[in-house]
């Protein structure tokens, strides 16, 4: 499992001296750049109550990948076009979704999500893409 480090526009949301978080981050840890991670799952997959946004990365035969729409599908998932755009994007998420479903207890799935925090994370985003699955994940 990995968690990947925060997008652009969380960086330039804590670089705003006006910014309430960016107060509240030094105020908590004292640090002006605190470290943002976020942790994700692949989009449409890891989606159980996706409806009007369902989509996901297909992988073709010949291992690119494109946009596959569900059924209800009235606006695609942002998420879901990063994945065919972006490879390493579409890894990363693939390698999450893989080892929290090979993992059978809630217990073993906190304890791997714990044991793959980056040291130096004080605020972590969680699902900004995929969500929470099953009970057991939750």
């Amino acid at each position: 499992m990995k968690f990947s480090v925060a997008n652009t526009k969380l960086k330039k949301l804590y670089k705003y001296a006006q910014s309430v978080l960016s107060r509240w981050l030094r105020e908590k840890i004292g640090r002006s750049t605190p470290k943002v991670y976020s942790f994700d799952l692949l989009s449409g997959v890891d989606c159980p109550f996706a409806h009007e946004c369902h989509s996901r990365a297909d992988v073709q035969e010949d291992g690119s990948r494109k946009i596959k729409d569900g059924p209800h599908t009235k606006f695609r998932c942002f998420s879901a076009s990063q994945e065919v755009l972006f490879t390493n994007t579409y890894k990363s998420r693939k390698r999450n979704h893989d080892a929290i479903h090979s993992l059978e207890t809630s217990d073993a799935m906190a304890d791997a999500l714990c044991d793959a925090l980056p040291k130096d994370a004080r605020v972590i985003r969680i699902h900004v893409s995929g969500d929470m699955f099953s009970h057991k994940y939750f």
